[in-house]
C-alpha cells in the first residue's frame, strides 16, 4: 500500500506547479517579432489609360507605404510584378507583364510613402475584352527591426487597375 506523507504531498504539489509554470512560460512567451510593425502595402496603382489596343504604352504611378528597416530603393524596386488577369484576384495562372521601372521618388510629407513610377507595352497577343492589371508584392523575407538580427515575412498585397482591351 502507498503511504502519502505531508512531505511527498508538498514535493508533488511543487513539481507540479514547476512542470505548468514551465509549460505556460514556454508556450506563451511572446515572439519579439510579434510587436514588430513591418510591411509594404500598395497605396494605388494608376493609369491615365484604362481602355486601349494591344501593343499601346502604358504608364501610371504605383504608391507605396511601407515601414521596413534597413530597405533600399533597389530592394522596393524589385519586390513588384504586374500581372494581367481576368479578375482583382491573383492566382499563379495570371500572365506577368515585363515592365520597366522608372524612378521610385519619397514623399517630402511622409517618408514612408514612395511612387514608383511604371512602364509597359500592353502585349500584342492579347484577345479583346476586360481585364484587370494587378501590380502584387511578393512572398519576401526583410530585416525589419531590432538591430538587424531578425526578419518577418512581407505578405503578398495585390492592388487591382481595371482596363479594357479594344478590338
Amino acid at each position: 500500500m502507498l503511504k502519502i506523507t505531508d512531505q511527498s504531498l508538498i514535493s508533488f504539489c511543487a513539481l507540479a506547479f514547476a512542470a505548468a509554470f514551465l509549460l505556460v512560460n514556454t508556450q506563451c512567451k511572446k515572439d519579439p517579432l510579434d510587436d514588430l510593425d513591418c510591411g509594404v502595402d500598395i497605396f494605388s496603382f494608376t493609369s491615365e489609360i484604362t481602355s486601349m489596343y494591344p501593343g499601346t504604352e502604358l504608364t501610371g504611378p504605383i504608391v507605396l507605404r511601407e515601414n521596413l528597416e534597413d530597405i533600399g530603393e533597389a530592394e522596393i524596386r524589385q519586390m513588384i510584378g504586374i500581372y494581367l488577369s481576368t479578375d482583382a484576384l491573383y492566382t499563379d495562372s495570371d500572365r506577368e507583364i515585363v515592365y520597366t521601372r522608372g524612378p521610385l521618388t519619397v514623399s517630402e510629407e511622409n517618408a514612408d510613402e514612395s511612387t514608383l513610377e511604371w512602364n509597359l507595352v500592353m502585349p500584342f497577343d492579347i484577345e479583346p475584352g476586360n481585364y484587370y492589371l494587378l501590380a502584387r508584392i511578393q512572398n519576401q523575407t526583410w530585416v525589419c527591426g531590432t538591430n538587424g538580427d531578425d526578419s518577418v515575412w512581407v505578405l503578398p498585397e495585390t492592388a487591382s487597375l481595371p482596363i479594357t482591351i479594344l478590338e
